[in-house]
């Protein structure tokens, strides 16, 4: 079994491959900014908390979406602050309605309004980056196949995609929950447990 200190040096360094390589191919420049969706939950934080590490707290931000869905938001938005204040990071908060549309199930609303919500906090050439990971992945494709996707579908999620005047980058799509859930462990570091999600 991979040491701790191994499993973190891995992932870590993973990250910053893919921060790099996202800068690299899309020319950006040094002073480049990241703003983390931070939701409060295991990803996020630990997402939060390796960025610090890899990039300090200057280029970073973090973005709290309220999806109005549960009596605890207002709770998970306190352990938001709480973490951004502990690491100097600027935390916005937004809240969202989802009201209602029979066309879309909640899930995609919400979706598709957090994204919107990410992409009106973005500067242009910056980029919001998200905690997806590889089990994330492998639920989309399973999703996907079930549902009888094509072929295209089958690509999962992807690394990198434009929004709006930036970038919208999901550095850990190689990485494991039980392996993040064992860093947080190791860091002492708190996280909501949402077991709507």
């Amino acid at each position: 079994m991979e040491s701790l200190t191994q499993l973190e040096s891995r992932i870590l360094q993973s990250i910053e491959l893919s921060l790099k390589d996202h800068e690299l191919e899309h020319k950006l420049l040094p002073d480049h900014n990241y703003m983390v969706a931070l939701s409060g939950g295991a990803d996020s934080m630990f997402l939060v908390h390796a960025l610090v590490r890899l990039l300090g707290t200057a280029r970073l931000s973090c973005l709290y979406v309220d999806h109005q869905l549960s009596t605890e938001s207002s709770k998970w938005l306190d352990v938001c602050k709480s973490t951004s204040k502990h690491l100097g990071i600027k935390l916005y908060s937004e809240r969202i309605n989802l009201g209602i549309n029979p066309n879309r199930n909640l899930e995609s609303r919400a979706r598709l309004l957090r994204y919107k919500a990410i992409e009106s906090h973005i500067s242009i050439g910056h980029t919001a980056v998200t905690g997806h990971h590889l089990d994330d992945q492998f639920e989309t494709i399973l999703m996907r196949l079930m549902k009888g996707t094509s072929f295209k579908g089958l690509a999962g999620i992807h690394r990198c995609r434009s929004l709006g005047e930036g970038f919208l980058l999901r550095p850990m799509l190689n990485v494991k929950k039980n392996e993040i859930i064992r860093i947080l462990s190791a860091w002492n570091v708190d996280y909501i447990q949402d077991e709507s999600n």
